[in-house]
């Protein structure tokens, strides 16, 4: 058999990509109770053309552009956490085009309540649900400090409700929660 060959009339021309990279998946967003710094991971591009990535914090049906992250394989923004409020976040690619990918989907910091039960030695700690991994979220993992100390494991959960007893009712106790994704991806608030 014969090779193939070409011929074309055109001898130059421009040529232009519209084709926007995929979508960015979010794997989390991550509240560190130590620094008060925030972070959000996502997944590298698979689209080799792709320079960077669009964060935008999303209030309601608004969503305000945050800061630009310059890179395909720079997958993390961190910036301080001054809310005391459930903060959403989205995702955007951008190519050496500048096509924009859609918006990916929102995701959330998980805020976290604690009443005191006197009577109970307990307290009382509820959240908002993680929403948007795509394997979903498998458990909650709880976690506290007394007075200062070291973090420690207090108890797992499927629900957005704990009780955590006894407890010293004279101490000062700092909570997490981390959210754990059926793909191993955890989060904290």
């Amino acid at each position: 058999s014969m090779p193939c060959t070409s011929v074309s009339s055109v001898d130059s021309d421009v040529f232009f990509d519209n084709t926007p990279p995929s979508v960015p998946i979010v794997d989390s967003v991550t509240i560190d109770p130590v620094t008060n710094f925030m972070h959000i991971g996502w997944e590298v591009s698979p689209d080799l053309d792709t320079r960077g990535y669009i964060v935008f914090r999303s209030i309601g049906l608004t969503n305000s552009y945050l800061d630009t992250v310059f890179g395909r394989t720079n997958t993390f923004y961190t910036t301080t956490f001054t809310s005391a409020k459930i903060d959403s976040f989205r995702v955007v690619a951008y190519d050496s085009c500048a096509n924009n990918s859609p918006f990916g989907l929102v995701h959330r910091t998980i805020r976290l309540n604690a009443q005191l039960n006197n009577c109970l030695q307990g307290a009382q700690l509820s959240w908002n649900t993680y929403v948007n991994w795509p394997s979903g979220v498998q458990l909650y993992n709880i976690y506290a400090s007394e007075n200062g100390g070291p973090e420690f494991f207090v108890g797992s959960t499927t629900s957005t409700t704990y009780f955590h007893s006894p407890i010293n009712v004279s101490s000062t106790y700092v909570y997490t929660v981390r959210a754990v994704s059926s793909a191993g991806s955890e989060t904290s608030s």
